[in-house]
């Protein structure tokens, strides 16, 4: 089998048609792979030697930096890579440099610059969310890997069904967002199952917090797998948006898999009321079409079909890293609002704005 060890990218030559032509790929041990491609891009191999790469990030000093998943178990061997010496000639890096590794399935990278203070310079942060804990690392140009220890800002649940269920999602992404006049730091956590009745609301939630950690909230529930979250500043005034992975339980072609515009500037959402979290309908909908469905298995379980609530999984495994700071609180109970208050996802076809 063919693992994803490798980083491609894509350079259009124009901006007209459509028409897809195959592009083969040579990989490492004479390995080919063919992909249909617009006839307008053209794919090279840019970096190879990882294992399964996930989200690129730029830092303050235009360096890219990739996250980089060991492989689809929970582990703790992936890691953070820089990649330097970009040939714009060949598509390629030079040289993959691991920033810090045996990390527990780290997904994606982010950067946050502290503004000076009177007597405080500012001090930039490098953030990344793993499966049981969101660590920050005091950054500065040119760091090849960490000068001091991490400190811990969250710290989330670690366990979660079999695959036997559906599985879990064991990967967090954040992102920064400057919406309403602040810049906060948002974490999107995956279900513990595939269909489940979730005991803990920090499952399938966005989470928002300031970049110390401070003021930690949940905004928005029912997303059961927002594996991607990007702030946009060119969009409606400054945009959140998710990607969002659907259940597999419900045949080959449901549900959907979805792309919300969480909260802007210039339409602030549901997600921007900490009082009412948003519900974006996981698991008692799914998407069809661009609207909700009830989900009859759990919605509206037939006799001798149970809902099947999540297990109860072991206690958090104990961390290495240095212990949270004393104003990090636990994540507390928040009732999300019924799945009548659902929105639609956005599409390329009629974006659904905030009403």
């Amino acid at each position: 089998m063919l693992r994803a060890a490798l980083l491609l990218t894509l350079f259009p030559t124009s901006l007209l048609g459509q028409q897809l032509t195959p592009h083969t790929l040579t990989l490492p041990k004479q390995k080919q792979i063919t992909l249909d491609l617009p006839q307008e891009l053209t794919i090279d191999l840019a970096a190879t030697g990882l294992h399964c790469p996930r989200f690129l990030a730029v830092s303050p000093d235009h360096r890219i930096f990739v996250a980089d998943l060991h492989d689809r178990t929970d582990n703790s061997k992936g890691g953070l890579y820089i990649l330097e010496g970009w040939n714009p000639t060949t598509h390629t890096f030079a040289s993959v440099t691991p920033y810090i590794e045996n990390l527990r399935n780290p997904n994606n990278v982010a950067f946050y610059t502290d503004p000076a203070q009177p007597g405080k310079p500012a001090q930039t942060w490098l953030y990344t969310a793993l499966t049981d804990r969101l660590i920050r690392f005091r950054y500065k140009p040119g760091d090849t890997h960490p000068t001091s220890a991490p400190e811990v800002l969250a710290r989330f649940p670690d366990f979660g069904l079999s695959y036997k269920y559906g599985g879990w999602h064991l990967t967090r992404t954040v992102a920064f967002a400057q919406l309403h006049g602040a810049t906060r730091l948002y974490v999107t956590l995956g279900s513990s199952c595939n269909a489940c009745l979730e005991k803990e609301p920090v499952r399938a939630s966005l989470t928002v917090m300031d970049p110390d950690g401070r003021n930690q909230h949940i905004v928005a529930g029912g997303l059961r797998n927002a594996v991607d979250l990007h702030y946009i500043p060119q969009l409606d005034g400054g945009a959140l948006f998710a990607t969002n992975m659907g259940a597999d339980h419900l045949g080959d072609h449901s549900p959907e898999d979805t792309f919300f515009e969480l909260d802007t500037n210039a339409h602030p959402g549901p997600s921007n009321n900490p009082a009412h979290p948003a519900n974006y309908g996981w698991p008692t909908c799914y998407f069809l079409n661009g609207t909700p469905h009830p989900d009859p298995s759990v919605s509206d379980p037939k006799p001798g079909q149970p809902i099947l609530n999540a297990q109860p999984g072991p206690p958090h495994r104990n961390s290495t890293a240095p212990a949270s700071p004393s104003h990090t609180p636990p994540f507390s109970p928040t009732a999300p609002r019924s799945a009548s208050n659902t929105l639609a996802p956005i599409t390329s076809s009629s974006p659904t704005p905030f009403s």
